[in-house]
Order: structure tokens, then C-alpha cells, then sequence
């Protein structure tokens, strides 16, 4: 249970900071769900956590925003 605790975590703190990098672009939902390729309603979910995307959907959303993710071991700082 501690492992999807911390799966879980991470995927919030993702989330989190694409719907903070949208803001800080000044994107609407409209502009962003539009190069994700998804509705804005789907998009303003994702941001409210009500649902989770699609991991393909995550890193559209990501690209969307000039964004990468990187992927590293917990060891690393």
C-alpha cells in the first residue's frame, strides 16, 4: 500500500504543477485542451483531480505546455 501511496503522491504533485504552469502562461483550459487534443471539460477535470488522464494525455499535456518529464530512481535528489 505504501508504494501506490507514494504513486498516487507523485501523480498529484504532476498534475499539480501542469495546472500551475498553465496559469502562469496565462492558457485557458480552451487553449491547452485544444493542442492536448481533448475538451476542456476533460482538461478542468484532470486539473480538479476528479479524474486522472491517460498517461499518453499526460505528457500532451505536458508537450501543450513546453514541458518534459523526467524519470528518475527514488534515489536520486
Amino acid at each position: 500500500m505504501g508504494a501506490s501511496m507514494s504513486a498516487a503522491r507523485a501523480l498529484f504533485a504532476v498534475v499539480t504543477a501542469l495546472h500551475k504552469a498553465r496559469l502562469e502562461k496565462g492558457l485557458t483550459l480552451e487553449a491547452v485542451a485544444s493542442r492536448v487534443g481533448v475538451t476542456a471539460q476533460a482538461l478542468d477535470q484532470w486539473e480538479r483531480r476528479q479524474v486522472m488522464p491517460k498517461l499518453e494525455n499526460f505528457f500532451g499535456w505536458a508537450r501543450a505546455l513546453g514541458m518534459t518529464f523526467k524519470v528518475t530512481s527514488g534515489d536520486e535528489k
